[in-house]
């Protein structure tokens, strides 16, 4: 996964922080066929945004950049 190549990222406010909650996953998913980000990793409820496709060590690293 360190390599994948993220096309999506989740916007919802409430998803810009990691999630206490039970229901927390990988902050990876996929999201119409392609790997999608959400930083609270949280598994619903996403609003999903399109990105130029980025490597997850680069989302990372501009994630406060690109999820806004």
């Amino acid at each position: 996964m360190a390599n994948s190549v993220i096309e999506f990222v989740c916007v919802d406010p409430k998803h810009r922080l990691p999630a206490e909650a039970e229901e927390v996953n990988s902050p990876l998913t996929i999201h119409d066929g392609t790997w999608a980000y959400c930083p609270s990793g949280l598994c619903s409820d996403h609003v999903w945004r399109p990105i130029e496709a980025i490597a997850l060590a680069d989302l990372r690293r501009r994630s406060k950049e690109l999820i806004r």
